[in-house]
């Protein structure tokens, strides 16, 4: 079955404004499983008429996955990208780890910065463009 969203999560440091992704031992900033092939950014919101889903109920899958407490992850509302996928449109947002920043990652996971984003997919380095231009507006 096809989930109708995907998360990304992130943490800022309060000080330096350094920004850290989390990618998963798949290779994908995309939680809690990668985009389907084909995926792309559409520039608008979707056309389709869709029930509307909202990506809090995946936030107790995320914390299970990562070990990361609910209580320290939070959905930056004003940020959200429609992909348009083979079978319907998803959403993508981006979840802040609000606790205290670290370099160590939950295991299966690791953190990846800026430079490290040449690493991925030409669509999740354009994710990773439009996040890190979200943090600078």
């Amino acid at each position: 079955m096809e989930l109708p969203v995907r998360l990304i999560l992130c943490q800022l440091h309060n000080v330096s404004a350094r920004l850290q992704l989390l990618r998963s031992s798949e290779g994908s900033i995309c939680l809690p499983v990668p985009l389907p092939k084909l995926s792309e950014i559409q520039d608008d919101a979707p056309a389709k008429k869709r029930v509307p889903v909202h990506p809090s109920i995946y936030l107790n899958h995320i914390e299970e996955i990562t070990g990361f407490s609910r209580s320290d992850l939070a959905i930056e509302h004003d940020f959200i990208i429609h992909v348009d996928v083979p079978g319907q449109p998803i959403d993508v947002y981006l979840v802040r780890n609000h606790s205290k920043f670290t370099n160590k990652a939950p295991k299966g996971f690791n953190w990846i910065e800026l430079p490290d984003c040449f690493q991925l997919i030409p669509l999740e380095r354009e994710l990773f463009r439009k996040i890190y231009k979200h943090f600078l507006e």
